[in-house]
């Protein structure tokens, strides 16, 4: 949800890239995970970004089983171009 309260399409804001990766299934803590990593605009903090992130990822009704948290690369930063990961 943008900050006035409508919504958007992600596409709409974003431009992506499917890159081909080696075959493999990454687990943290034993649960099946897919790391996201993106990069911020210019300027943007990791901060600025996660309270722009969070509440629109909140409100995203995943299927049954799933959840989504930030990585730990995300919360010992403040500067641009961090990842975050989704599990």
């Amino acid at each position: 949800m943008l900050p006035d309260g409508t919504r958007t399409e992600l596409g709409a804001v974003a431009e992506f890239e499917v890159q081909p990766s080696d075959r493999e299934i990454q687990r943290v803590n034993r649960l099946t995970t897919v790391s996201v990593t993106a990069n911020l605009a210019k300027g943007t903090t990791m901060e600025e970004a996660r309270k722009r992130v969070e509440p629109v990822m909140d409100d995203y009704a995943l299927p049954p089983g799933y959840s989504w948290k930030f990585g730990a690369a995300s919360r010992k930063t403040t500067r641009p171009s961090r990842p975050w990961r989704r599990t």
